[in-house]
Order: C-alpha cells, then sequence, then structure tokens
C-alpha cells in the first residue's frame, strides 16, 4: 500500500522530464594536444583519451584522429600535486592531482574556448596512475557539461 504513493510520485516526476538531445556539430572532430606543460607525461595521453571518449559516449559525436573537420584542441598545463591528507606523524598519506587545460573547439558552426579542470587523487605511487586517470575524467567531464552549455551557439 506504501509503495502506490511513490508509484504516483515517480510517474508524476517522469512526465514532467524531457530529455533534450546533446548539442550535435554535424562533422566529425579530431582531438589534438597543441601544448603540453604537464611534468606526468601520461597525463597528456590520459586526458586526450578521456576527452575523446566522452565527446562519443556523453553526446555521440564523431571522434577521428587526424580527420578534416572539426578540432578540439588541448592546451594542458603544469599540472598541480598536493598533500590532501596526512598521518598522525604529519606525513602525506593522500595527493591531490589538478589537470588543467584550455580548450578551442574550431567548427563550421564557429570558434569556442574554455577553460577545464579535473581532480583525482591517490594514496602513493601504485594508483598514482588511478588518480590521474581520475583527474583527466573529471576534466572530461567539465568539458562536456561546457559544451552542453553552448548548445544555443551550436546549433
Amino acid at each position: 500500500m506504501r509503495r502506490a504513493p511513490l508509484l504516483l510520485l515517480a510517474g508524476l516526476l517522469a512526465g514532467c522530464y524531457r530529455p533534450e538531445s546533446p548539442p550535435q556539430l554535424g562533422e566529425t572532430v579530431s582531438v589534438r594536444v597543441v601544448a603540453n606543460a604537464a611534468r606526468q607525461v601520461r597525463g597528456q595521453a590520459l586526458l586526450q583519451d578521456a576527452v575523446a571518449r566522452a565527446l562519443g559516449n556523453r553526446l555521440g559525436w564523431e571522434v577521428r584522429p587526424g580527420e578534416n573537420g572539426a578540432r578540439l584542441e588541448l592546451a594542458i598545463r603544469e599540472e598541480s600535486i598536493t598533500a590532501t591528507a596526512k598521518d598522525g606523524r604529519d606525513v602525506p598519506i593522500q595527493w591531490g592531482v589538478r589537470l588543467t587545460a584550455t580548450v578551442l573547439l574550431v567548427a563550421r558552426k564557429g570558434t569556442f574556448t574554455s577553460e577545464i579542470t579535473g581532480i583525482g587523487y591517490y594514496t602513493g605511487t601504485g594508483d598514482e596512475a588511478e588518480g590521474l586517470r581520475t583527474a583527466a575524467d573529471s576534466a572530461a567531464s567539465a568539458l562536456v557539461t561546457w559544451i552542453e552549455s553552448e548548445e544555443e551557439r551550436l546549433k
């Protein structure tokens, strides 16, 4: 009996939600790193891959390396690594890595620029790559959110 009001409420809320399709470019896009000041060598590859996956998976854009068409250029800044947690002896036990890049999207529909940042955490060299991957995924998510906010200009 208690489930009936919850099901009714869920049905009403579902009727209010209208999913919109993400903005489309109408052309393929290539993701290029045009500058890399990062010290962590794998950060570039992880960010470029995360951006390409996010564009394809979340926006449905066709991403093809080296293709003529739209291009999304990443200028990666030096990453920031800071201790985020310490033990009782004041020795760092967790670090945060911040990846930041300036983004330039050049397409037939216009030229757009923004800055993206992603943060990841790790506890030692054994999971440092995972912290970088998380930061890259976070930055790629920020990029897709920014592109979605530009939907009117991309029409």
